[in-house]
């Protein structure tokens, strides 16, 4: 097997962990409110996430706190590329980023602390990237503490 370096297929889904908290949505809908996907202290060079091909959903969804219950959302990389914003030219991209103990790791370069906090017309674009991935491209999936047991919360996002 790959050590994570090769290029992230459109095929592939990737993972990203969501906190109790972030979902449902403001409005109770079965998608993550936009704080999934607006970049934390720790993404300090995009958006980390981990590579369904490497890692399990409940592999994805450990914490520190085994005792809590976590959320998955689950993205496919074709939709995360194919996704666009009104006037903006530019897509965004799912690349290739291991580290240390975790070869599946990835990230969304465009998606990055630094402009978020220096920048608010990127701040504004982020917050735009970050509405569109969880309305319209994450699926999510409930991770129970102690067995791990996956309960899809919907097959499918309406397209948008």
């Amino acid at each position: 097997m790959s050590c994570g370096l090769e290029p992230v297929d459109d095929a592939e889904d990737v993972l990203r962990r969501v906190p109790q908290a972030w979902y449902p949505n403001e409005r109770g809908e079965p998608q993550p409110r936009i704080d999934t996907f607006l970049p934390t202290s720790a993404d300090l060079t995009g958006l980390s996430l981990s590579r369904a091909k490497y890692r399990s959903i409940e592999s994805a969804a450990r914490g520190s706190d085994p005792s809590k219950v976590y959320h998955v959302a689950s993205l496919q990389v074709s939709k995360v590329r194919s996704a666009r914003l009104d006037g903006v030219s530019q897509a965004l991209e799912v690349t290739a980023d291991p580290q240390p103990g975790d070869d599946g790791h990835t990230q969304i370069p465009l998606l990055y602390r630094r402009d978020y906090d220096s920048d608010p017309v990127k701040k504004t674009r982020i917050k735009e990237w970050a509405r569109k991935l969880a309305s319209s491209v994450a699926v999510m999936a409930l991770v129970s503490p102690p067995a791990a047991t996956i309960l899809p919360t919907e097959s499918e996002h309406p397209q948008p």
